[in-house]
């Protein structure tokens, strides 16, 4: 989807079902194959890889330590897909030569050691080379300790995909905003991160927003209800007056996959939850997380939580520091027939399941 491959013939079907069409086809002329390790991934077969790996030797450049550092002069100008494996430290000298891409697209770090290990990144390629890859559509930096992002990311207009998963950043900088392109922001694991830009409603092709484990994430701009095409919200904090609010959840129709609502105490009028259509959403996983003080409404719970029933196809329901005495009665129905992971946590003042 970053790179514009997938072309939309009806506009009633999400880019993402096509890609999905599109994998799908592929994996049926045995292009990917079932990992017999893990067969929750795909594989290439050598043959087919070695096939893909000659027909686009000048458009993509897997840089790995067993290039030799000579060699790096004698690559074609016109590569557009540039992946390395991250080391420990990686330096500028390392990528002196994607200077010269001009038209560069894809900018993707690659690990074997999977989300378990963390990089440093010097600050020279975030100033000197990421500012001028005018061309760039996706780019990530995930596991990169990278504490703050030079302003002129904003020069990237055309980029789609913005990777900054498990990075110690604290906050992103206004001129992300400005980045109009953007479908994807994976800021999943930036346990540091406690602000979003302002103005996020200006990401008008925003359709994913992966704030997932950012435990310092207080609030969230009320820009961010107007990003209605979003298909992934992992977290929705509720505020009371500035910021987003639980009936904001109405107008994000397409939103699915697994959400986290925090700090459901301030929602005081029922009818707020009521109004989030929850039961209209395609959500898989619903995560509630209420943070409530002492003095705490045993019947308003009940009623917030009763109000936002979700559709029958939940598959993982967690509610964290719920203080009614009881569940609503939507827990535990028969019509959640493909409910298979159920957690209460912290829920002190229920006695009756």
């Amino acid at each position: 989807m970053a790179e514009g491959f997938l072309k939309q013939s009806q506009e009633e079907t999400l880019m993402e079902e096509l890609g999905n069409d599109y994998f799908d086809e592929l994996l049926t002329r045995s292009f990917f194959q079932k990992s017999s390790a893990n067969t929750s991934r795909f594989v290439m077969h050598d043959l087919i890889n070695e096939l893909a790996m000659c027909v686009s030797a000048y458009k993509c450049l897997r840089l790995d330590d067993m290039l030799k550092d000579n060699l790096r002069y004698k690559i074609s100008e016109k590569v557009r897909h540039f992946s390395f494996l991250s080391r420990d430290y990686d330096s500028y000298d390392r990528f002196i030569s994607v200077i010269s891409f001009q038209s560069l697209r894809t900018f993707l770090p690659l690990s074997i050691y999977g989300n378990f290990r963390f990089y440093y990144l010097t600050q020279r390629v975030l100033h000197n080379l990421l500012s001028k890859l005018y061309c760039i559509r996706e780019l990530s930096l995930s596991g990169y300790q990278i504490y703050e992002l030079p302003s002129s990311i904003a020069d990237l207009r055309h980029l789609r995909y913005f990777n900054l998963s498990r990075t110690p950043l604290k906050w992103l900088p206004e001129s992300v905003s400005t980045l109009c392109n953007l479908q994807v922001l994976i800021l999943e694991g930036c346990s540091r991160l406690s602000k979003l830009p302002a103005c996020m409603d200006k990401l008008i092709n925003l359709r994913h927003l992966n704030i997932a484990d950012t435990s310092k994430l207080c609030e969230m701009s009320e820009g961010i209800a107007r990003l209605t095409s979003l298909q992934t919200l992992s977290k929705l904090i509720v505020r009371k007056s500035s910021g987003l609010k639980i009936i904001d959840l109405r107008d994000f129709s397409l939103l699915k996959g697994e959400i986290s609502i925090d700090e459901l105490q301030h929602v005081v009028n029922v009818q707020e939850a009521t109004d989030a259509r929850l039961t209209n959403k395609p959500s898989v996983n619903k995560i509630w997380n209420s943070m409530f003080d002492d003095y705490r409404n045993k019947i308003l719970e009940l009623q917030v939580l009763n109000a936002l029933k979700p559709r029958g196809n939940l598959s993982s329901l967690e509610i964290k520091f719920y203080g009614g005495a009881k569940f609503p009665s939507w827990i535990g129905d028969s019509s959640f027939s493909m409910l298979t992971s159920i957690r209460f946590n912290l829920c002190e003042k229920c006695s009756t399941l």
